[in-house]
């Protein structure tokens, strides 16, 4: 007689194997339950859903039990979930999904798919493609049904999990069934990429997190950045331009007798702008940055010089309004060096200095306090050190 199949012996091995996907359990709902047949995902009333039958996991491997959940757990990263069930599209996913999977159950989907194919199909197959790429290569009689994976040309039930069969000699063991908009629940309403960025950041220093993983995340950071750069830069000089009283002694005090604090005056606050030249940053960028300065200096009254270096400070000048589109400067091109910038930003005394470049400095450098890097998209922040840097648009790995 068999072992029961033990869920706590399986969670155990996915902690320790992927913490990543153990940590996603987090937000995700796992159900054991006898009325799916193998495996499946689904989202309904606002929570996303795996369902494994313990039966079926039972006659796996610890190994496999574990493969099987990875495979629910990258249908939910990848946002196959969104997808309308369809026979053609479920196979497509599983093939995109099985390449990254180790230890399956024998026999489940993979590129062999492919060789039952002509060579005008096979000649086209490429590895580690995405599943659109697969769907495009698929015969269109795959295409009916969506709720039986794995038996083609009949159209599933739509339950919660329905079964599997074989496709082409090879199997699916989970079900596509409740892919789409599940029970009349719109995927919107659940933050995928949330998911995903709490178990990142929960678990990125234990490592074992897929690169297709970190890629992802990174592109849902880049997202985000996008949305909130002017946010953030606004948030920097809101913060770093706070006015520094400044007293002074008009009136005597009735007390002593002496002068004493009257009244406060505010100095202006200094913002530097140091622009690198060396033909890194579009126009584009530089208007949507200057916009942003623009706005700022109609609502806060600031001082604001602007400088334009490459491999040193070769122009200063007083900054104008809506500077970018009509920049009659006399700018000049050539390589980049941050030597002579830092120099000068340690020569002044300025409340903010926004250094606007692509980041490829000739050598790394201790950069100033009261500094922030406005990064081009394609820039990297890797000679920066700790200081606080934004993408014009991109991802923000500093800030």
């Amino acid at each position: 007689m068999s072992k029961a199949f033990n869920l706590n012996v399986l969670l155990y091995a996915l902690s320790r194997q992927y913490p990543f996907y153990y940590e996603l359990l987090q937000d995700i709902k796992l159900i054991v339950t006898k009325q799916v047949p193998t495996a499946g995902v689904n989202f309904k009333e606002g929570r996303i859903n795996i369902f494994i039958n313990p039966e079926f996991m039972n006659r796996l491997t610890c190994k496999e039990q574990v493969a099987v959940m990875v495979h629910e757990f990258e249908h939910i990263c990848l946002e196959h979930i969104k997808e309308t069930p369809e026979q053609k599209k479920n196979i497509a996913m599983d093939i995109a999904i099985n390449q990254n999977v180790k230890n399956l159950p024998s026999n489940c989907l993979n590129l062999k798919f492919f060789d039952q194919f002509d060579d005008t199909i096979k000649s086209k197959v490429i590895k580690q493609a995405n599943w659109q790429h697969y769907f495009n290569l698929i015969p269109d009689k795959y295409s009916m049904g969506g709720g039986k994976a794995g038996e083609v040309g009949k159209k599933g039930e739509t339950g919660e999990g329905e079964g599997s069969g074989g496709v082409g000699g090879q199997e699916q063991f989970d079900d596509h069934g409740n892919f789409g908009n599940g029970d009349g629940v719109d995927l919107g309403n659940i933050d995928v990429g949330g998911m995903l960025s709490r178990a990142y950041e929960s678990v990125q220093d234990k490592g074992g997190i897929p690169s297709y993983i970190t890629d992802k995340i990174r592109e849902i950071h880049s997202r985000k950045a996008s949305l909130n750069y002017k946010q953030i830069l606004n948030s920097a000089l809101k913060k770093s331009l706070i006015k520094d009283a400044k007293h002074d002694w008009s009136r005597p005090s009735k007390r002593y007798g002496f002068l004493s604090k009257g009244t406060s005056q505010n100095k202006v606050p200094r913002l530097a702008i140091w622009l690198d030249t060396s033909g890194s940053i579009g126009s584009r960028e530089l208007n949507e940055f200057f916009g942003i300065v623009d706005n700022f200096s109609k609502l806060c009254k600031v001082d604001i010089a602007l400088n334009f270096w490459n491999t040193n400070v070769y122009l200063k000048s007083k900054y104008k309004q809506n500077g970018s589109k009509e920049l009659d400067y006399d700018v000049q091109g050539g390589g980049t060096d941050i030597r002579d910038t830092i120099k000068h930003i340690n020569q002044q005394n300025n409340d903010l200095n926004l250094v606007v470049t692509d980041g490829m400095f000739s050598e790394d450098k201790v950069i100033p306090r009261n500094t922030m890097y406005i990064l081009t998209p394609d820039g990297t922040d890797h000679y920066l050190n700790k200081v606080r840097s934004v993408k014009i648009g991109g991802y923000n790995g500093r800030y």
